[in-house]
């Protein structure tokens, strides 16, 4: 982003650039936003209400950050909570008896036709998926950041309008129900600012760098 190449500028003393996240082009949406045909597909391969929203849940890599707590608090009855376990076997299976509504998925090799259809991605960390997410058009809710680089991330990423923190529980609920709402304002903008950050291709501004290096 602008901003933060400003303030490596600032800090360092040298030249900063802007490019593009570095992440497949199967993640860029050629709508700017989930598809209809993909969120009524997904529904039905893992048994959803077609009418309910679908939040996927991200903990990075590492599958950290107290999952089995925080999926407690994502869940609730207005959306099916779809979680990304890995291979992590502990994991899914501690994650079955959170409540009705959870969906503990293993390893996936198609998660952009996941991010196309659900509704929101709740993550914390700032990292990779949510950047995935941001070029399928898919809203990013953050909660319960890992400390350090990932809450640093977070809470700038939700200043720059790209992404939503929620701070608590209570904040948690309510921007998963404004997110979902496919007419919401606040997904839209997010969307919209978030596709800008595509514009560039950065594998040809890395070769700009390293011939004038």
């Amino acid at each position: 982003h602008t901003s933060v190449a400003d303030d490596a500028k600032r800090l360092t003393g040298r030249p900063a650039f802007v490019a593009a996240p570095p992440i497949s082009e199967q993640f860029l949406s050629d709508d700017g936003g989930p598809r209809p045909a993909q969120q009524r597909e997904l529904r039905a391969a893992i048994g959803a209400d077609p009418d309910r929203p679908i939040v996927l849940v991200s903990t990075g890599a590492w599958g950290s950050g107290g999952v089995v707590a925080a999926v407690g608090s994502i869940a609730a009855p207005g959306h099916t909570t779809l979680v990304l376990c890995g291979r992590n076997a502990r994991l899914r299976l501690a994650l079955s008896g959170v409540g009705p509504g959870v969906v503990a998925m293993g390893w996936r090799d198609d998660l952009p036709r996941l991010m196309r259809g659900s509704d929101l991605l709740v993550e914390n960390a700032a990292g990779q998926t949510a950047m995935e997410a941001l070029a399928a058009g898919l809203p990013v809710l953050s909660y319960r950041p890992l400390p350090g680089h990932g809450r640093a991330g977070v809470l700038r990423m939700a200043e720059l309008g790209l992404t939503s923190f929620a701070s608590d529980d209570v904040a948690l609920h309510a921007l998963i129900r404004e997110l979902s709402r496919p007419d919401s304002p606040r997904a839209a903008g997010q969307i919209q600012r978030g596709r800008a950050l595509f514009t560039t291709d950065p594998a040809a501004f890395l070769g700009r760098v390293a011939t004038r290096a």
